[in-house]
């Protein structure tokens, strides 16, 4: 019960709730991160023992997680807006992404890497969807789609496309090449809160 500060931390391997976990199946990987400020990751075969315990150096709660199709990258993110770029080869973080233009609170819903991973995307509670290229590791656009939270964000296997959901009720189809709306958004009649 975080809104009554009722937290019960234990004496497992986070001191606080998970909140996201990752998978990458082809190297037999788990990622979790907590509210904590941790990042672990564990072999699927052994999850008693993290193989890397990640501690960013200035982050609060940690939402959001994902490993980069190629296997080379996990990002995570969450409180402060921050997305940190964990490097799984040479096992630290190599880059940390931030606007400086953001106005507003800076907390981070979701995060996913394009099929060719050349673009990270990122939504949150400022209601914008962000595009990152990852070779020179800046924000290559963003675009307020969303009347509230943008609480996930996942790119389409195939085409340049990227999905968002909102608590405003709506999916969004968004094309890669100036974040434009590529047809009517879907109205769910409900908050969207996840993938």
């Amino acid at each position: 019960d975080r809104k009554n500060k009722n937290i019960i931390t234990g004496s497992g391997l986070f001191k606080n709730i998970i909140r996201n976990v990752s998978i990458l199946p082809e190297k037999g990987i788990i990622g979790a991160v907590s509210y904590d400020g941790t990042a672990k990751l564990f072999n699927i075969n052994n999850i008693k023992v993290p193989i890397e315990n990640i501690i960013p150096p200035d982050t609060g709660e940690i939402y959001c997680s994902k490993f980069s199709h190629d296997g080379n990258m996990f990002v995570f993110s969450g409180y402060n807006g921050k997305i940190y770029i964990y490097d799984m080869n040479q096992k630290k973080i190599s880059n940390i992404l931030f606007d400086s233009n953001k106005t507003k609170a800076q907390l981070i819903w979701s995060v996913d890497f394009s099929n060719d991973n050349k673009y990270l995307a990122s939504g949150g509670v400022d209601y914008k969807l962000r595009l990152w290229d990852r070779a020179t590791m800046s924000l290559k656009d963003s675009s307020t789609l969303h009347n509230f939270h943008i609480r996930s964000v996942n790119f389409h296997p195939v085409n340049d496309i990227i999905l968002t959901g909102s608590l405003d009720m709506t999916a969004k189809q968004v094309s890669i090449n100036g974040l434009s709306e590529v047809c009517n958004p879907i109205n769910h009649k409900h908050q969207i809160l996840s993938d």
